[in-house]
């Protein structure tokens, strides 16, 4: 398996099992907007990640291989599928007849 391979599927066991992850990888992979999010006492600040719909669609696509939850996958497939109809329609209407 060559290293991108490998990459890719640590960063889908990542995305798919843990409920918080180490952003950096992801974030060199897939740019986004990355901010602190402060919250009351006793809980404590957090980073929150946000990438646009076209790049969601790539990290999904990516990464979709290397997922092993059938659910997390369906979700994927699904994700993967609103976003190629979206563009289908943006695409569509953007053509003149």
């Amino acid at each position: 398996m060559e290293l991108e391979a490998v990459e890719l599927a640590w960063m889908a066991g990542v995305f798919e099992g843990e409920g918080s992850v180490r952003i950096t990888p992801f974030q060199r992979r897939w740019p986004g907007y990355l901010r602190m999010v402060d919250v009351p006492a006793p809980r404590r600040p957090y980073w929150r990640w946000r990438i646009a719909a076209n790049v969601a669609a790539r990290m999904l696509a990516e990464l979709y291989p290397y997922l092993r939850t059938e659910r997390v996958r369906a979700k994927a497939a699904l994700g993967l599928e609103y976003q190629a109809q979206k563009s289908h329609a943006r695409t569509a209407a953007e053509v003149p007849s």
